[in-house]
């Protein structure tokens, strides 16, 4: 007996939690997504010509996440053509391919090449 006592006190709360849960959460207004949201990285190019320098390098698979001390771009967007710059003091993350040279001077990371989905963190 005791033992169907607790079954039916946990189905009890499982109905409680979730009758109160559902109303709860589509009560709460969705937050729309800014373009400022540092979670997200902000593709800068798909296909870019990358030198500089860049710091705390890390390799994941043929992706680089690396630290932009000074990072000079010159890439093709599809929608806005050619887009050049330079990227300071920031988190970038593109694509490795087979024309990207990097070459370790002490605790910096010098880079020349093409990337693939040039991407920066704010």
């Amino acid at each position: 007996m005791r033992q169907k006592n607790i079954k039916i006190v946990g189905i009890l709360l499982c109905v409680l939690v979730l009758g109160t849960l559902i109303p709860a959460v589509v009560a709460v207004p969705s937050v729309p997504q800014t373009s400022n949201d540092p979670a997200e990285p902000t593709t800068k190019v798909p296909v870019a010509m990358v030198m500089g320098r860049l710091t705390n390098v890390h390799r994941i698979g043929k992706l680089i996440v690396a630290h932009a001390v000074r990072l000079r771009y010159f890439g093709w967007d599809f929608d806005r053509g050619l887009d050049h710059g330079m990227l300071r003091n920031q988190f970038v993350m593109f694509r490795d391919t087979m024309r990207l040279h990097m070459f370790h001077m002490g605790m910096d990371t010098m880079v020349f090449g093409h990337v693939l989905r040039l991407r920066y963190f704010f």
